[in-house]
Formats: C-alpha cells, structure tokens, sequence
C-alpha cells in the first residue's frame, strides 16, 4: 500500500438503532480518513458515538449508510465471514477491560493470538515472547492476568492487537481503568508503534491529557464530527 494513502477512510457513514418512532441516530454522515503512522485521539461525552465509529471502523458494525475502505478494499460488499476474515488479517483490538483468559498466561495469550491467525504453531512459539518483549514484558512470559498489574495487563492486550503485524489498532478506552502514569506509558507506546511501524492507530478517550500525546485528535458530538477551532479535523 501507498503510505500517502490513508489506510482507513470512512465516509457518509451513518448508523441508525431500530427504526420508525423508536430509531436512533448513532452516527450521521461522518467523514474521516487515518493515515499510515498516525495517532488519531477520538474524544466526546459519553453516547456521542465514539465506540459505534470504532467499531464500525474494525468491521464489527456494518453502518446503515456510507462507505468504509481498509486499506483501499470498500467492505460493504462483503459478508459477516468475509468482514470477519478482513478484522482477523488487518485490524488489532485493544480494549478497555483487558478480555484477557484468566487460565492463560501472557505468552499463551500471544500464542493462541497467532495460531487464530493461521500462523503455523513453530512460528507462534517463536514471535509470542517478541511481541512481548515489544512491550517491555519479556520477564512475563508466563505470568498468569491475576500476577500483572493493571498497566501489564494493558500491555498484553496491545502485545496481543500486534499479533500478526496488523497495520490498523483500534483502543477502545485504553487507559480508563490506569492511573495518569500508567495511562501516559501506554499512549507512548502506541505512538511510538504508530510512528516506527508505520501503523494507523486510533484511541477513543475521555481524558485530555491522554488525547493531547496523539497526533491528531477529533471530536464527536451527537454523532457527528464537531470541527475544531482554526480548522476542521
């Protein structure tokens, strides 16, 4: 791909809930393009319609309208197995309560990753302990979620988004549940993968703070994308 291109564009992309008098319009005619190398902070209150454009954006919701273009391939057309099999190639979740197993360790985690993937078991063995150690996590390769902090805990979860080197990271709430130090590693670690593995990494956030270390940051109100002030997003 094109690295001037943007690897993820949404456009028009509106979302309704049930329909007739009890419809509700989650998202109206959003447009937004992430380039390659780029974190992108999404901020606004709670049920402006951040996570529904996360999800949208990683082919977990299909919009009522619009369009939604990875990594210049339109997904409209595709069906649940084919979105599903586009998510697992080229999008990594990172979520706000972990979704770690509790019987796993870190490096079984990282493992399971892969052979979900597709990647043959040598090779998982092989890049599972990489992954973490990306993360500053080498000396928890066999340590099981209940012996990680909260901010290891995340770190697995990104360790585990990498898996399979997906070119676009999606973290819903990321930081949440951390304290500010916690939180701040986090999004510099993210930044820092944006920036030198040429991914596209998009974060929704409540905290300022957090949003003001990402490249860029966009606000959503009552569905749509508020414009900034000196200029749109």
């Amino acid at each position: 791909m094109d690295d001037r291109r943007p690897a993820l564009v949404v456009e028009g992309v509106s979302l309704v809930y049930g329909s007739g008098a009890v419809a509700v319009q989650a998202l109206e005619r959003v447009d937004l393009a992430v380039r390659r190398g780029e974190m992108l902070a999404l901020m606004g209150p709670s049920g402006s319609g951040k996570t529904t454009l996360l999800m949208i954006m990683g082919c977990l919701l299909r919009p009522t309208a619009g369009s939604v273009r990875l990594l210049g391939r339109e997904t409209s057309p595709l069906d649940q197995a084919g979105m599903a099999r586009l998510r697992l190639a080229h999008v990594g979740f990172i979520f706000q309560s972990y979704n770690l197993f509790p019987a796993l360790s870190a490096v079984e985690t990282l493992r399971m990753t892969l052979r979900l993937k597709g990647w043959p078991a040598d090779r998982a063995r092989e890049e599972a302990p990489r992954l973490l150690a990306q993360v500053d996590l080498a000396d928890k390769l066999h340590s099981m979620p209940a012996q990680l902090s909260g901010g290891q805990k995340q770190r697995v979860a990104i360790a585990r988004a990498l898996a399979g080197d997906p070119e676009i990271i999606l973290g819903d709430e990321p930081t949440a549940a951390l304290d500010w130090r916690t939180g701040r590693g986090i999004m510099e670690l993210l930044r820092r993968l944006a920036h030198s593995h040429a991914r596209s990494v998009v974060v929704v956030t409540h905290d300022p703070r957090v949003a003001e270390l990402a490249d860029r940051i966009v606000t959503i109100a009552d569905g749509r994308i508020a414009p900034r002030e000196g200029g749109a997003s």
